[in-house]
């Protein structure tokens, strides 16, 4: 049995620790002599009560304090450090989080840095106050580097405009309007490297919580002009892009990627394995089940499926998640085995006691809810 601190070992905030704290100040005093390293260090005691985005705030506004106040200076000592310090990864995140703190004034040397620093890390968080402070100039900053050669760069372009970018807040008038960001997407939906191309599907996918039409219809554009030898990537993007909406039974949607809303297929069986009747983190939800076709000809079938967790006022709230997409034959019986793993993570809070578990076929759900437990202990 894992204690607690052995199971936090890989939580989020652990990407700031205080090894990376000692890694940062090393760096930075090889190229700043002046620098405070032992107050730099005295970070290290505030650390451990602190999640991962607080951390990098921490830290960027001691810097701020002990780095030079001319913000040039300061962030060439940032860049060399990084240089010197082969610095990679999430340790950079109070470097690029220094930009969208105290650069915002000084455009072209900030955007500079940041295509410095996307390739180490990602700038995808620092780009959007610019975007929401001065969007024409942002966006056509973006628009002329849309054929880097460097595929963190492009992907940078497509990640940091998203209007519902996880951990970096939303760009309110993306949301109202994402025409700017679409054109950016115009000239990457078709890029050769998929990092790029996952990018663009969660762009659209933000788009489509606001826009469904919008987005479905851009994809069918699109579609129609995709080479023959490009088809399988593209359907990938599609089905990623749609994922929000197939999870709510678009018929649009579910249409686009040649799968019908109504289907006669049934659900024969549902079997959690005994060992997931009570489950303790961290643990699996074991299940099996079988479908039974009684459709006249071959049909796509996007599975699902929705685990409830329990709140802490004792209602339920569902989760969906993807787990299989297929053709199946006329009368066809088809088993799927699935082992979804629980565990504690910084974006959830689990409560102990009933949960569920239910299955969508095509967004419509065609189970009943099957329950199972959940013990912290």
């Amino acid at each position: 049995m894992k204690n607690n601190n052995e199971e936090n070992e890989k939580a989020f905030k652990n990407f700031i620790s205080e090894e990376v704290l000692d890694k940062l100040g090393s760096a930075i005093l090889k190229v700043y002599p002046n620098f405070k390293l032992m107050d730099f260090q005295i970070l290290k005691k505030n650390l451990k009560s602190l999640e991962l985005k607080q951390r990098v705030e921490l830290i960027c506004a001691k810097l701020f304090k002990l780095l030079p106040q001319d913000y040039k200076i300061a962030l060439g000592i940032l860049i060399d450090a990084t240089r010197v310090g082969d610095l990679r990864g999430f340790e950079l995140w109070p470097f690029t989080h220094y930009i969208n703190s105290y650069g915002l004034n000084d455009f072209t040397k900030s955007m500079e840095a940041m295509m410095f620093f996307t390739p180490r890390f990602t700038a995808e968080f620092s780009i959007r106050p610019f975007l929401k402070n001065n969007p024409e100039e942002t966006y056509n900053w973006l628009t002329k580097l849309i054929s880097h050669p460097d595929v963190h760069i492009r992907r940078w372009i497509s990640e940091g405009t998203r209007p519902r970018l996880p951990w970096g807040g939303n760009i309110e008038h993306a949301i109202k309007n994402p025409k700017a960001g679409l054109l950016l997407l115009e000239k990457l939906y078709l890029d050769s490297e998929i990092y790029v191309r996952k990018s663009v599907a969660n762009h659209l996918n933000d788009i489509s919580k606001d826009h469904p039409h919008l987005v479905i219809n851009i994809l069918k554009k699109w579609n129609k002009s995709v080479a023959p030898d490009f088809k399988v990537q593209f359907q990938w993007l599609m089905r990623h892009a749609l994922r929000t909406l197939i999870k709510k039974g678009d018929l649009n949607a579910l249409e686009l990627m040649g799968a019908k809303g109504n289907l006669n297929i049934k659900v024969s069986d549902i079997i959690l394995n005994q060992s997931s009747q009570k489950i303790s983190l961290p643990g699996y939800l074991d299940f099996t089940l079988t479908l039974g076709s009684k459709e006249k000809k071959v049909e796509k079938v996007i599975i699902d499926y929705a685990i409830y967790y329990k709140k802490k006022n004792g209602l339920h709230a569902p989760k969906v998640y993807k787990l299989k997409s297929f053709l199946i034959e006329p009368n066809k019986k088809i088993v799927i085995e699935k082992k979804h793993l629980l565990k504690k993570i910084t974006t959830r809070k689990f409560y102990p006691g009933e949960h569920f578990l239910e299955i969508q076929l095509n967004g419509k759900k065609i189970s009943k809810k099957i329950s199972w437990n959940l013990s912290l202990k």
